[in-house]
Parts: C-alpha cells; sequence; structure tokens
C-alpha cells in the first residue's frame, strides 16, 4: 500500500524543487555573464592595450571566428552546469559540494572541457605514436625565431625534434627526475643536434618544495633566467604541478611579460579535486588569449582516465594559419 502524501507535504516539496532551480538559473546567469566579461576583456578588439591588437581587430573575417569561438565557449559553459545539475542538484562550482559528489564527478570532469576552436592545419609534430608527439596548428605559419619551453621529459624529446626540423625552434627543457648520468649524457649528445638543452637543476612548483631533491620555482624565475619573453610553444607534464603552474601563467599574461603561441598541458587529476580547480586552470588560458583546440586522452597510464593532453592555440596564431588556410582555398 503507498503511503499518501499530504497537501503540505506536496507544496513543500514543489516549493524546495522551485526554489532549487530558481537558485540553479540565478548562479548559472552570473556566472556566464562573469565569463562573458573575461572573453570581452581579452578579446583582440579589448578597450585594454594589453590585449588589443590591431591586425586582428581589422580584419572583418576574423572577427567573425573570433566572435563564434566567444559563443561557442558560453554554449559549453551553460552545458556544464546543466549536466551538473540534472545529475547532481548543485552548480559545478558549488563550493559547498559534499566530498561524495565530487567523487562522482572525478569520472567524467575531463569531459567537462572539450576543444573550442578548430583548426584549419593541425598536425601531430612528430607523426610517431606515443606520449611524445603533440598537436600543433599551423606548423608552418610559426614566427622566427621559434622558442620551445619543455616541462618534463623523461628522456624523451621527440617532440623537440619534430618542431626543430619542421620550424627551426630552439627547445629548452626542464627535468630534475633525471638523474641518471649515463642517460642523461646520451640525451644531452641527442639533443644537441637539434639546438635544445637540458636543465636538471630544477623543477616548475611550489617554492620551498623539492623533487627528488632539487628545489622547485615557479615558471616566472624560468622565464626571467632564459631572458625568452616569447614562446612559440609551452608544454608541460609535470605530474599535477600544472595547476600552481597556470596561475603563475596568468600573472605573466596578465603583466604583459610573456606571450604563449601554443600550450600543449597534460592534466592530471587528483583523488579528492573540486571541479572548480579545473574551471580556474581552464580559465587561465583565456588571459593568455589562448583558445582550446585539441584534446587528447592518455592511455599509457592513470587509469585510462586521469590523465588527459589539451592544447591550445593563441589568437595571433590561429589568425596567421585561418590567413593561410583562406589563400590556399582561393
Amino acid at each position: 500500500m503507498h503511503k499518501e502524501v499530504s497537501k503540505s507535504q506536496l507544496i513543500l516539496f514543489m516549493t524546495l524543487v522551485v526554489t532549487n532551480a530558481v537558485s540553479f538559473d540565478e548562479s548559472m546567469y552570473k556566472r556566464i555573464q562573469e565569463l562573458n566579461s573575461t572573453l570581452q576583456l581579452v578579446s583582440s578588439c579589448s578597450y585594454d592595450s594589453r590585449y588589443y591588437d590591431a591586425d586582428l581587430c581589422q580584419d572583418i573575417v576574423w572577427q567573425q571566428r573570433e566572435t563564434a569561438w566567444r559563443e561557442h565557449v558560453l554554449s559549453w559553459e551553460r552545458e556544464r552546469a546543466i549536466e551538473q545539475h540534472r545529475y547532481h542538484g548543485t552548480h559545478y562550482l558549488d563550493e559547498q559540494q559534499s566530498h561524495g559528489k565530487r567523487q562522482s564527478l572525478m569520472h567524467v570532469v575531463m569531459d567537462l572541457f572539450e576543444p573550442e576552436y578548430s583548426c584549419c592545419n593541425e598536425i601531430r609534430v612528430p607523426n610517431h605514436f606515443g606520449d611524445g608527439p603533440k598537436w600543433v596548428c599551423g606548423v608552418d605559419t610559426v614566427q622566427a625565431p621559434c622558442e620551445t619551453l619543455s616541462l618534463g621529459s623523461n628522456y624523451d624529446a621527440q617532440f623537440e625534434e619534430g618542431i626543430f626540423q619542421m620550424a627551426g625552434c630552439k627547445s629548452y627543457i626542464i627535468d630534475p627526475t633525471l638523474q641518471d648520468l649515463n642517460r642523461l649524457n646520451n640525451f644531452n649528445a641527442k639533443i644537441s643536434k637539434y639546438n635544445a638543452k637540458i636543465n636538471t637543476s630544477v623543477g616548475i612548483g611550489q617554492v620551498g618544495t623539492k623533487l627528488k631533491g632539487r628545489p622547485l620555482i615557479p615558471l616566472s624565475k624560468v622565464i626571467e633566467d632564459y631572458g625568452v619573453f616569447h614562446f612559440n610553444f609551452v608544454k608541460a607534464d609535470i605530474e599535477g604541478a600544472e595547476f600552481g603552474m597556470m596561475k603563475d601563467v596568468r600573472e605573466l599574461c596578465q603583466s604583459g611579460k610573456v606571450k604563449i603561441d601554443h600550450l600543449n598541458l597534460e592534466i592530471h587529476q587528483g583523488d579528492d579535486m573540486h571541479p572548480a580547480k579545473f574551471v580556474e586552470l581552464f580559465e587561465t588560458a583565456y588571459y593568455c588569449q589562448l583558445m582550446l583546440f585539441h584534446k587528447e586522452r592518455n592511455a599509457w597510464g592513470c587509469e585510462g582516465y586521469k590523465c588527459v593532453e589539451f592544447s591550445w592555440i593563441s589568437f595571433s596564431q590561429a589568425w596567421r594559419t585561418h590567413k593561410q588556410c583562406e589563400t590556399l582555398k582561393a
């Protein structure tokens, strides 16, 4: 026998449902407004001189593509919020989210973020199997002098060799975990043939901590030491330290101290990370005028879903590549 629901209980239930829906609508609207303000700030026609780019702003076709990209970003944000609310009854950025709800999201959190921009000429460099190659957009429109910063290596320099052969890029590799002297000497001899240098004395991470006995330093210190402020490529596979690194990247981009044309980042998810931590990382890319154009799961480890490589491209590099594609079609 079914227990009859009283009128007062039904009214209370409907009130909770409506209140929850209204609260969600308000939080989603606020979130979309905030994100849209950020995207408008970093546009190539921005009122802020740090982001304004006359060449891109005056190109009507590019402005159409940039507008479409912004709309795509906002569309994805709405989808993320709706999916989370549908299954868990909260906004996915809710700071009061329980441990259980965060855990249930961990298996799908990487699926909340998908490419927002379609590159007309993307290739894998080099065209090999394995974990070393990376996805690049418009490699033959890369500006000289080409500089690459590689954070993490594990004695694998396939990308550095490939990008040297294709674009003449000089590479700076940082990896404090390379401590086998014989392997390191052989690795050094190999990478010197394609204008690459290795630094094993430091790593990227929280100041005051160490990895394999080597001190960790912020990315800003690395850039200052190298004296390079425009990197055509930055790639990082630093086992979870990417979250702290990207905070540094945001500050560098906002202050105009660094420009990045390609960012290839392997993201590692921890066991109890709040989704907001991922959102903060992805939003950092916007402050560098970077658009997500490729995503690749790392099937070599991380239980098949905890590590995913994401690839971003700058407005200016995307613009150069788009113009080249249009010329070739003409």
